[in-house]
C-alpha cells in the first residue's frame, strides 16, 4: 500500500464533517453515518475510556457510575449516543457484540493491553445494549473486514468516507475526537476527570484495538486543507 493509492483513495472519498460519533470499522457504508466523527468504538468507546480512568485514578466509581456520566453528558451535548454492531454478533449471548473495540475488550487475552476489568466492560454494554432507559442508535454493519491500512484524519472540516468499489481503510479522525473529548471532559465536569490523562487512556484503547484488529498494517496520517489539497504520510505501521 503506497502513498500513491492512499492519495488516490482519499482524494476520491473526501466528504464534509458533520456531528455524531461511528467506529474506526472500515464496514460502514456512504450513508447517513458518513461525515461522523470515526472514533474506536463510537460512544461506546468514551464508556470505556471511563471505566479505565475509573480504574487508573482509583476513582471508585461503580460502572453504572460510569456509564451514566458518560451517556448523560453526550445525549447532553448532541442528543443522541452511537454504538454499532455487526451480522456476526451472537444473538443468544447477551453481551455479544460485533464492535471489536469492545468484543476484544471483554477478553482475557486483551484485557490487560485495554487497562481494563472484562467483567466490567459486560457490565457497561449490558446497561446501554437495548436499554429503554438509555436508548441508543445501535447501526448492524455488513460483510467482513477488509481494511489495508490506518487513516488518521487531522482535520476539523473534512474526513473520508471509509471505502469504495476498490479499497477499505480503517479511519481515525484524531483532530475531531481530541475536540469532542474535550468537550465532553467539560461538560462532565469532575475535578478528578483531567482532559490530558482522559486522552492518554483513550489513545491507549485505541492503540490496543488496532493491535487487536490490524496489526501489520501500514498507518498514514491525511491531512486535507480548505481547497481539498491533500498530503499523506506514511507513519509506519501498526
Amino acid at each position: 500500500m503506497d502513498i500513491h493509492t492512499v492519495s488516490s483513495f482519499v482524494s476520491k472519498n473526501i466528504i464534509s464533517t458533520k456531528e455524531g460519533r461511528k467506529c474506526v470499522d472500515g464496514r460502514y457504508e456512504d450513508d447517513e453515518y458518513s461525515g461522523m466523527i470515526a472514533r474506536a468504538g463510537a460512544d461506546f468507546g468514551y464508556v470505556m475510556a471511563m471505566l479505565g480512568y475509573n480504574l487508573e485514578q482509583k476513582l471508585n466509581l461503580s460502572v453504572e457510575q460510569c456509564v451514566d456520566i458518560v451517556y448523560k453528558s453526550i445525549i447532553d451535548l448532541e442528543g443522541t449516543f452511537y454504538m454499532h454492531t455487526d451480522t456476526h454478533a451472537d444473538p443468544t449471548i447477551p453481551y455479544s457484540i460485533g464492535c471489536g473495540h469492545a468484543s476484544k475488550a471483554m477478553s482475557q487475552e486483551y484485557a490487560l493491553t485495554f487497562g481494563l476489568d472484562p467483567e466490567q466492560v459486560q457490565k457497561a454494554l449490558l446497561l446501554l445494549k437495548d436499554s429503554p432507559e438509555r436508548p441508543v442508535t445501535l447501526v448492524t454493519l455488513q460483510g467482513d473486514h477488509a481494511e489495508e491500512g490506518v487513516l488518521i484524519i487531522k482535520n476539523e472540516d473534512y474526513t473520508v468516507n471509509s471505502k469504495d468499489d476498490e479499497h477499505m481503510y480503517f479511519i481515525y479522525d484524531k483532530k475531531r475526537d481530541d475536540l469532542f473529548l474535550k468537550d465532553l471532559v467539560e461538560k462532565i465536569g469532575m475535578d478528578q476527570l483531567v482532559y490530558e490523562n482522559f486522552q492518554r487512556v483513550s489513545t491507549l484503547q485505541l492503540g490496543a484495538t488496532l493491535q487487536a484488529l490490524a496489526k501489520g498494517l501500514p498507518i498514514f496520517e491525511v491531512t486535507i486543507d480548505e481547497e481539498h489539497d491533500i498530503q499523506v504520510t506514511n507513519t509506519g505501521t501498526v
